[in-house]
């Protein structure tokens, strides 16, 4: 099957592209997750964000494109002005053809900065003040930050550990699990709520071509979905002028 636009990951930087290219060229979005937005949802990135999972799904949902999920992409070829894409659905090898892509993913070699976080909890919403103001004479704690939530009924925070660029997504979590069971006292009325399901990356470039109408656009690159969602616009523009 032949496409104008391949993206690679369903990402926020994704989202802006394909509503935005998707008005005029034919799309195919592929990632090898079922999760939509997930380096700001499920990473646990910034406060409320993660809150709005549903909204990304529909919004995707809605999209002028198809969208292959849980798949792996196992090669890609030049061949006379077109790429020629190899994607493993799991059951089945497919060969999709497409005149250029746009990779909106961090792969390991450009990322500069990564860390697991979670949600944490108290029932005694001003507890989170304290925590802030506190200074943790606790080695363990030294690679932790923590980012409040306002909430009128409960104390959340995220905690974000900060991990090596090589310690992988298992062992990452068994990091955040013991150093959570060695918490300081300050912390034990705290519980945490969930886990990233994927790591909160900061990607070494914002944009560039890697290769002929091949875009790199790691969307991880942003602070906020806000911005990573309107780089998606802008080079959707590009593809369109």
């Amino acid at each position: 099957m032949e496409y104008d636009l391949l993206i690679i990951g369903t990402t926020v930087a994704a989202l802006g592209l394909a509503e935005t290219a998707g008005k005029d060229l034919k799309i195919l979005i592929a990632d090898q997750t079922e999760m939509v937005a997930y380096e700001y949802v499920n990473s646990f990135k910034l406060p409320s964000v993660y809150s709005e999972s549903a909204a990304y799904y529909k919004r995707f949902h809605d999209l002028n494109a198809d969208i292959l999920l849980n798949c792996e992409i196992t090669n890609i070829s030049y061949n006379r002005g077109s790429y020629l894409i190899e994607i493993f659905s799991g059951t089945e090898y497919r060969t999709f053809e497409a005149k250029r892509i746009a990779d909106t993913r961090s792969k390991e070699e450009n990322i500069t900065a990564k860390s697991l976080n979670c949600l944490i909890i108290n029932k005694n919403k001003d507890e989170a003040v304290e925590i802030l103001s506190d200074k943790f004479n606790h080695d363990a704690f030294k690679e932790v930050t923590f980012i409040p939530e306002t909430d009128e009924n409960l104390g959340i925070m995220i905690m974000k550990v900060s991990c090596p660029l090589e310690m992988s997504l298992p062992e990452a979590r068994h990091k955040l699990i013991e150093l959570w069971l060695k918490r300081p006292e300050r912390l034990r009325k705290w519980k945490i709520a969930a886990i990233g399901q994927c790591f909160d990356t900061k990607a070494k470039f914002p944009y560039c071509e890697k290769n002929e109408n091949y875009f790199l656009l790691p969307s991880d690159y942003y602070i906020t979905p806000e911005e990573s969602y309107e780089a998606g616009v802008q080079l959707g523009r590009r593809l369109l002028a």
